[in-house]
């Protein structure tokens, strides 16, 4: 910057340079910018700037400077730190740009509350690892292979310094549904792909250190730690990492990001469309082209350690079987594993029986509970029929009683009766949706909470189901109505957005 610059030059310059420092190195962008109305801040090159690149600028009112009050303050605090150094030091103030790079020196590496009175500079310790071994099994029970994976301990890393942001989207078991039923109506190709070792392609972008792995360690240097510039199973960042990584590379090949579901995925030609539904390190991919699925795996398979498992059989522990009117989808090898030797029934509850928290006598167990309620409602993704039962058992998990475990054994005795129960995905010729909603009105006797019931249908097949407790109580069965049609209509919106971005017509 030439020394006759204007300010308004040396400020945007300046700003520009800032900007790239934080994109670089935090990978964010600036989204909210504050500053008073000084003129070097209302120029056009700086307004064109801040415009172009999204970024929303704030100006204080004239006069009012508590608008920008956190920049002021931290002004006033390098300001009299830099005056403090240059008398300290007996130094003329022409010298204060030099001071001024040694304050914000020193404040950058002072303690702060943020990282509970520590250093920025010494925050950073190295987490531990360990090594984790496990049997793999096949859907039919039998061994697969021995797995064994090196695992940071995640749970010693501190948010804010070894991580920031963690949420990674998966997709969701209605849009797998969805999918499905268009492809098995217009007799699409579905192929099911897994990748090795997902989370190792991820790329860090915080700066993390761990000890050497167990049996690895270097003996003549001991005290070396490893700096991981990939992402760790057992690191808080790590699904976020690899949902980036993978998504980034699907962009590049021409797929967009849906808005209904994150983690479906479309591209689009104009005599072809192909879909990939991702789950962690599970993918689904289907479409009208073979060719474009073939030639997508093979994309796949050169930048990630990529299986495939030809035709979709075993889905996320739902077991996938082709009959000749569409889809079976069980959980059967899953239900069996949580059975012991009960005898079955044939309704999961007792016809108008509702559980309580004041009922019963507290178990001395409550693990067993928790995990058992746990596996159940996993199991609730192909049995639309203990949705309701589940739902309730899980509401007791602070302190179950005796009663709340009776209505689990209850529950396990009706799936011992029926194993074969399974969601079937059939064709149909007109895809229409028809969704079905009831409310029991104060049927919570604890609270007087209402319950929510829908389902929904495409077609002939179920892709939706919930039953769950309104958030406030309803002063009348119509109110619970209503509050339950609001929420059924808000999911086939949802559903209906969905349709659209899969260019499916509905009659």
């Amino acid at each position: 910057m030439p020394e006759n610059a204007s300010k308004a030059e040396k400020v945007h310059s300046v700003f520009l340079k800032f900007q790239r420092l934080v994109e670089n190195q935090f990978f964010t962008k600036i989204k909210n910018y504050q500053s008073d109305g000084g003129g070097e801040f209302l120029s056009h090159k700086f307004q064109d700037n801040v415009s172009t690149s999204g970024i929303h600028h704030l100006v204080s009112c004239p006069y009012t400077p508590q608008q920008n009050g956190l920049v002021e303050r931290k002004h006033c605090h390098i300001v009299e730190m830099d005056l403090a150094l240059l008398a300290q030091a007996s130094m003329p103030k022409s010298h204060w740009d030099s001071a001024f790079a040694i304050t914000t020196f020193i404040i950058n590496r002072l303690p702060t509350p943020v990282l509970q009175s520590k250093s920025p500079f010494e925050g950073h310790r190295a987490i531990d690892c360990k090594w984790v071994f496990r049997v793999k099994t096949k859907a039919n029970g039998r061994i697969d292979k021995y797995k064994a994976r090196l695992v940071a301990k995640g749970f010693n890393q501190k948010e804010g310094l070894d991580y920031f942001k963690t949420f990674s989207p998966v997709v969701k078991l209605v849009t797998i549904r969805t999918v499905l039923t268009v492809a098995v109506g217009r007799r699409w190709h579905i192929r099911q792909l897994d990748v090795n070792n997902a989370f190792l392609n991820g790329t860090l972008a915080e700066e993390v250190y761990m000890t050497q792995p167990p049996g690895f360690q270097d003996k003549s240097r001991p005290n070396v730690v490893c700096k991981l510039h990939k992402s760790l199973y057992g690191l808080n960042q790590s699904p976020r990492a690899w949902y980036h990584r993978l998504t980034l590379f699907l962009l590049e090949l021409g797929f967009i990001l849906s808005k209904a579901d994150s983690s479906l995925l479309i591209r689009s030609t104009a005599h072809s469309v192909t879909f990939s539904l991702v789950y962690v390190d599970d993918i689904i991919v289907t479409g009208i082209s073979p060719l474009d699925i073939r030639e997508l795996i093979q994309q796949l398979q050169k930048e990630f350690s990529v299986n495939d498992f030809g035709p979709l059989h075993y889905f996320l522990g739902i077991e996938v079987t082709r009959i000749p009117n569409g889809l079976h989808l069980a959980q059967t090898k899953y239900t069996q594993d949580l059975l012991t030797d009960v005898k079955p029934l044939t309704t999961p509850i007792v016809a108008g029986s509702k559980l309580s928290k004041y009922e019963g006598t507290l178990l001395d167990d409550r693990t067993t509970y928790r995990a058992t309620v746990g596996t159940l409602q996993y199991l609730t993704l192909t049995r639309p029929d203990i949705q309701s039962v589940v739902n309730q058992t899980c509401q007791f998990q602070l302190a179950p009683t005796d009663v709340h475990w009776s209505a689990v054994k209850r529950i396990l005795r009706y799936l011992k009766g029926t194993l074969a129960h399974a969601i079937i995905i059939q064709p149909s010729f007109e895809l229409g949706v028809d969704v079905y909603s009831d409310a029991d009105w104060g049927g919570c006797p604890d609270d007087r909470r209402s319950i929510t019931i829908f389902c929904a249908f495409l077609g002939g097949s179920l892709i939706s189901w919930d039953s769950k407790k309104q958030p406030t109580v309803a002063r009348s069965s119509a109110e619970a109505e209503y509050r339950t049609l609001a929420i059924a209509a808000a999911e086939l919106t949802w559903i209906l957005q969905l349709f659209k971005e899969l260019d499916v017509f509905i009659s």
